[in-house]
C-alpha cells in the first residue's frame, strides 16, 4: 500500500482526514397514560403514548417500538413474533431445571446421526403457526416435527438445509448411546411429558470424540403447550465452540438463532423463546411493531391496546420496547389485571348469577 499512501517515499505513517460532519443531534421524549390495564373479560382499552423529537434544531429522530414479553430481548421478532431472552440477562427469568431422572423414559436411537421412534408429545404444541401432536429426537442436540435429518455437521440458521421444523438445543455430532456404538458413546436420552409441557434431557452426552476430546453436554428442551420454549443447560464441559443453538420453521425461511459456533450455552442457563402476548397491540391487537421519523419538535402518538378476551384471572406482563439513533433501549412495563370471567350478577365470582323479577301485586292484600 506505501505505493498508493506514500508515493514519495516520505516515510509517512498517518495521513489527516476530515472532519466528520457535525449533524444536529435527535432526542427522545416520551409521555404515556397508565400502562396498567384492569380488565374484566370482554373489555378493551387503549392507552396513548406520544414520541417526540426534543433535540437540536433540524435534527431527525428515528425510532421504533416493539412489544414482546421481554424486559430485554436479546433477539427477535420472526415471523411467529417469537422473542429470545435468558436467565443471564433477563431478572425476571430464573435457571430453571426440570429433574426427570426419576420419572423420565430412555429414547433409542439405532444409530449416532439418526431419531428414533416419534413421541406423542401429550397436547397440541404450536409452532410457527401450526400444531404438532408428535415429534422426534436428534441424537445429534435436536427435537423435530418432520422428517429425519442425519446431518451432523451444524450450519447457520435459518437455513433450508438445516433441521426443520426443529429445536435445536446444542445441534452438531453429538454422540450419545446407541445401538451401533462404540466405546466412543456416553450418555443417554431421556423424555417426559404431561397435559403441560414435555421435557428431552439429553444426559451427559458426548461430543464426537475424535474432534472434542472430553466433551460432555447436560441439557434439556422443554417444550409448553402454550407454545413457549425453554433450553436449559444444567452442565455443559469441554468444547463449546461448535454447535448451533436455537428454532426455525419448516420452510427453513425464518427462525431465531442463540449461537452458531459460538460460545453460549454455560452452566446454569436458560434459554426463553415466546411469542409476543396476543391480548396487547400497537394501534390494533397483534401488530406488534411501529416506527417512524421525527423532525426536531414534531411528535407522533401511538395507541396501545390491551383486551381481554377469555383470559383467566391473574396478572398477565408484556414490555414496550423503545429503540432509537437518539438514546439507549427504553423499556416500559405494561400490565394487564384480569379479574377472569364475570358475569351479572355473579356477585361472589362462582360464575352463578341471580336474577330478579319485579312484581305488582295489587294493594293491601297479603304477600
Amino acid at each position: 500500500m506505501a505505493s498508493y499512501l506514500d508515493p514519495n517515499n516520505t516515510g509517512a505513517t498517518y495521513i489527516n482526514g476530515m472532519d466528520a460532519i457535525d449533524l444536529p443531534d435527535p432526542e427522545l421524549s416520551y409521555s404515556s397514560d397508565d400502562l396498567i390495564f384492569d380488565l374484566n373479560d370482554g373489555d378493551t382499552e387503549v392507552s396513548l403514548i406520544d414520541i417526540s423529537n426534543t433535540g437540536e434544531s433540524e435534527s431527525v429522530l428515528t425510532y421504533s417500538l416493539k412489544i414482546s414479553g421481554f424486559e430485554n430481548p436479546m433477539g427477535g421478532p420472526d415471523i411467529d413474533e417469537n422473542y429470545w431472552s435468558d436467565s443471564e440477562n433477563e431478572s425476571s427469568i430464573n435457571s430453571e431445571w426440570i429433574d426427570i431422572s426419576e420419572i423420565g423414559t430412555l429414547y433409542n436411537f439405532i444409530s449416532n446421526d439418526a431419531s428414533g421412534e416419534s413421541l406423542d408429545i401429550g397436547f397440541d404444541f404450536p409452532f410457527y403457526g401450526q400444531e404438532y401432536n408428535e415429534c422426534i429426537i436428534n441424537p445429534n442436540g435436536w427435537v423435530g416435527f418432520g422428517n429425519d435429518d442425519t446431518g451432523w455437521d451444524n450450519i447457520a440458521i435459518p437455513s433450508s438445509s438445516a433441521p426443520r421444523p426443529a429445536i435445536m438445543g446444542f445441534w452438531d455430532d453429538l454422540n450419545p448411546v446407541n445401538d451401533n456404538c462404540s466405546n466412543s458413546c456416553a450418555g443417554n436420552v431421556y423424555y417426559h411429558t404431561n397435559d403441560e409441557r414435555m421435557v428431552v434431557w439429553f444426559d451427559n452426552v458426548s461430543h464426537w470424540p475424535n474432534y472434542f476430546d472430553n466433551s460432555i453436554y447436560n441439557f434439556q428442551i422443554v417444550m409448553h403447550s402454550t407454545g413457549e420454549v425453554n433450553i436449559n443447560y444444567e452442565s455443559m464441559e469441554g468444547d463449546l465452540t461448535s454447535a448451533t443453538i436455537g428454532v426455525q420453521n419448516a420452510i427453513g425461511n425464518s427462525g431465531l438463532q442463540m449461537a452458531y459456533n459460538s460460545v453460549y450455552a454455560n452452566d446454569d442457563l436458560t434459554t426463553i423463546i415466546a411469542q409476543a402476548p396476543k391480548w396487547v397491540g400497537l394501534n390494533e391487537l397483534n401488530n406488534y411493531e411501529v416506527s417512524g421519523e421525527l423532525i426536531e419538535g414534531n411528535s407522533d402518538g401511538i395507541n396501545i391496546i390491551a383486551q381481554n378476551e377469555g383470559l383467566t384471572e391473574g396478572i398477565y406482563s408484556a414490555y414496550l420496547n423503545i429503540s432509537s439513533n437518539a438514546t439507549e433501549s427504553i423499556s416500559l412495563l405494561i400490565e394487564l389485571i384480569s379479574s377472569g370471567n364475570t358475569l351479572l350478577g355473579d356477585v361472589n365470582g362462582d360464575l352463578i348469577t341471580v336474577s330478579y323479577t319485579h312484581l305488582t301485586l295489587p294493594t293491601n292484600r297479603e304477600v
